[in-house]
């Protein structure tokens, strides 16, 4: 579950099931379309893996920035300050 700063709720991302062997390490990446997305993210990590249904959580705060648009603007504005 990905939240905003505020505590919506932005998208949910399932994780595809996947085998892991025991004492390996599987990698899952999975992809949410952030266009749009301006600020500071939470994303919560649920799972259940296991014969024994065991449970998996994690917590993660990233900050997303458009530095495609942010970047013409900013100069944009510190030429209109100079």
């Amino acid at each position: 579950t990905v939240t905003n700063l505020w505590g919506r709720e932005v998208t949910r991302v399932e994780l595809e099931q996947k085998n892991v062997i025991p004492g390996s390490i599987r990698r899952l990446e999975p992809t949410w379309d952030t266009k749009g997305g301006l600020g500071r993210y939470t994303a919560t990590l649920t799972a259940v893996y296991g014969s024994k249904q065991q449970n998996l959580s994690g917590v993660v705060t990233f900050w997303i920035f458009p530095w495609k648009v942010g970047l013409p603007v900013g100069a944009g504005a510190l030429i209109v300050l100079v």
